[in-house]
């Protein structure tokens, strides 16, 4: 009772007892000895652990796990252990108390030595990887599943790192939105199918046909100058070697891979309202007039970059004798639909790419042509 009331007199929070042998000391106490009384509940006038004889703390110091150490000067949640601030509650030198050390087959976890799982058969949790020299997890990525959507795990570094853009997280690399192996946001190749080669048009896949085909109804068919019109060709379009029904009108869209053919309800800018007089039958536009424009080559063998074409009352025939050019023609379906133009007597067809126009030509730009009429 003595230690109590002599510790009560000074307002100190402390425990005292003999040791059981009467001798204080290591094999007896886990505080500090006072004579052969062990503290086992100390403040800075008793500090110490494991036996030894309790110390008191210098002005300034706290005691702090059996040892005295300095806290002022650290931010929240750290100490001064040895001059340098440390987190008591994962420090591996410094485990729950300063000078407290783990062993190499411990782990520092909320202030306790543990034993530390192997990584390589364990795994890791959280944003780690597994250092496989070690064992130990280590900050940082091993797969994609660790980053944000469109970020690709760095497996040299252990860094997540976005994808440029244009391009889109696929696996564990950034995958172009213009190819046809990874087309748009997917991450799945372009169908295709025999005669034809898969294509990437603003982000959604198509077919392009392979030459001597023809795109009809979403297959490439033997080409025999046009596709044969569904329901007998009431009510359809020509538009490309497709059909547009249902009042869709055949447009010429513009992309990142160049010009396509498309049905649509309404054109906005380029458009093909007629492929043929036939279209143009009321009112006082009897002709399908076509505008075209041609890239650069060798003549007559010129590209068909872009072509349009709408009824009116005339179409004067005009063709570039060089390329690049643009020029007009009658737009035909067969030969007697030039029967009204001496000049231009023939039917042929030109096509590049995605863009098709079949117009009224003379013998001389016959050769430039894909086909022509018999």
């Amino acid at each position: 009772m003595r230690c109590l009331a002599l510790l009560g007199a000074v307002g100190l929070l402390a425990a005292c007892g003999p040791s059981s042998s009467g001798v204080c000391g290591a094999a007896t106490c886990t505080g500090c000895c006072r004579g052969n009384e062990c503290v086992t509940v100390q403040d800075v006038t008793a500090c110490g652990r494991g036996g030894a004889t309790c110390l008191g703390c210098v002005s300034g110091q706290s005691c702090i796990g059996g040892q005295c150490a300095t806290a002022g000067g650290c931010s929240s949640g750290r100490v001064s252990c040895g001059g340098s601030c440390v987190d008591t509650s994962s420090d591996l030198a410094h485990c729950g108390s300063c000078g407290r050390a783990c062993g190499s087959s411990e782990k520092c976890e909320q202030g306790s030595c543990l034993p530390l799982s192997d990584c390589r058969t364990a795994g890791c949790t959280g944003k780690t990887y597994c250092d496989l020299a070690t064992g130990r997890c280590e900050p940082g990525c091993a797969s994609e599943a660790q980053c944000a959507q469109n970020e690709v795990c760095k497996v040299a570094t252990h860094q997540c790192e976005a994808c440029a853009g244009g391009t889109h997280r696929c696996g564990n690399q950034c995958a172009s939105d213009t190819s046809v192996d990874s087309c748009g946001s997917s991450c799945t190749p372009c169908p295709t199918q025999a005669n034809a080669t898969a294509t990437c048009l603003n982000g959604a896949c198509g077919l392009r046909c392979n030459t001597g085909y023809r795109l009809c109804g979403g297959s490439c068919v033997v080409d025999t100058g046009r596709c044969p019109p569904p329901d007998g060709g009431v009510g359809v379009v020509d538009c490309g070697g497709t059909w547009c029904g249902g009042g869709d009108k055949c447009c010429v869209v513009i992309g990142d891979g160049g010009y396509a053919l498309q049905c649509l309800a309404a054109c906005s800018g380029t458009s093909v309202d007629c492929d043929g007089p036939e279209d143009c039958s009321t009112g006082g536009a009897p002709v399908c007039c076509a505008q075209f424009s041609l890239g650069a080559g060798g003549f007559p063998f010129c590209p068909l970059d872009s072509a349009s074409a709408g009824c009116g009352a005339s179409c004067a025939f005009s063709f570039p004798s060089s390329c690049p050019g643009s020029g007009q023609a009658r737009a035909c379906q067969g030969n007697a639909d030039c029967a009204s133009e001496p000049s231009a007597m023939y039917c042929c067809l030109y096509e590049s790419g995605n863009v098709s126009l079949s117009i009224c030509v003379p013998q001389l730009y016959k050769g430039g042509a894909k086909s022509c009429a018999p």
